[in-house]
């Protein structure tokens, strides 16, 4: 349990926004200029584009986007969750996509590109259970797009990436099934490593790179709400691959 909680407060601990924000707050109990300062110039680095994707490259590596063509044939696709967010509308909630939907469509185009004999679609466990899973519109999408519905796999509700592995490992048989890993850029490092620790045989498909080609200087330099969240994700992200190298170092 005490691994459960560390996990999600590490993250919020070392946020950019807490860290500011807790500089601010020290600033106002000890009446230091410097630790305002201090917070201002946080706030500041976090938020430019320039440093955000030079912290998400130290997370992610320098990764490229491959051709579903140029990926070995493997046992199963497996598709994390993490795509999907419900909104309101007129007759209830609605699901939208969000930008890793590219999780999705990579999925499917490795399918089409016939690169394994079934794909698996996770499912996050983010929702009421009234509301319809992230695997069954996948699902939907999948078919619609051409796959075979009897080559379509489901997996149960996951809350988190340790969750996914064990709730996908009982469907292979075998001492180490060999899969193709899809799912974004920045969680790959991670999601790697807790797979392959699970007992599979993992080649990565990262998507969703959040890195452009190339920026203006006057969009790399400036600051922008955008660049903060990478940057926080970035963080999130890097204490999440540390917290996993420990747990396992330690079984």
């Amino acid at each position: 349990m005490f691994r459960v909680y560390l996990n999600k407060i590490l993250p919020l601990i070392f946020s950019p926004i807490v860290v500011v924000l807790g500089l601010i707050l020290a600033a106002l109990i000890f009446r230091k200029r410097f630790l305002a300062a201090a917070a201002a110039l946080a706030l500041w680095l976090a938020s430019l584009p320039a440093v955000a994707d030079r912290v998400l490259l130290l997370v992610q590596g320098d990764l490229v986007r491959l051709e579903a063509s140029e990926v070995p044939r493997r046992e199963a696709v497996i598709v994390l969750a993490g795509s999907l967010g419900y909104t309101l509308g007129r007759s209830g909630p609605m699901p939208e996509w969000g930008s890793s939907v590219d999780r999705v469509f990579a999925g499917i185009q490795l399918m089409q590109a016939d690169r394994a004999d079934r794909v698996v679609f996770s499912s996050g466990d983010y929702f009421p259970n009234a509301l319809r899973t992230e695997g069954e519109l996948a699902r939907e999408l999948a078919v619609g797009l051409g796959v075979d519905e009897s080559r379509i796999i489901l997996s149960g509700r996951a809350a988190n990436t340790a969750d996914e592995a064990r709730l996908i490992r009982p469907l292979f048989g075998k001492a180490r099934p060999s899969i193709i890993l899809v799912t974004s850029a920045n969680h790959m490092p991670r999601a790697t490593a807790i797979f392959a620790a699970a007992g599979f045989a993992v080649t990565p498909f990262p998507v969703d790179i959040d890195v452009p080609l190339s920026r203006r200087w006057h969009d790399a330099w400036l600051p922008d709400a955008r660049a903060l969240l990478k940057t926080d994700t970035a963080i999130r992200e890097g204490l999440g691959q540390a917290y996993y190298k420990v747990v396992y170092s330690l079984r």
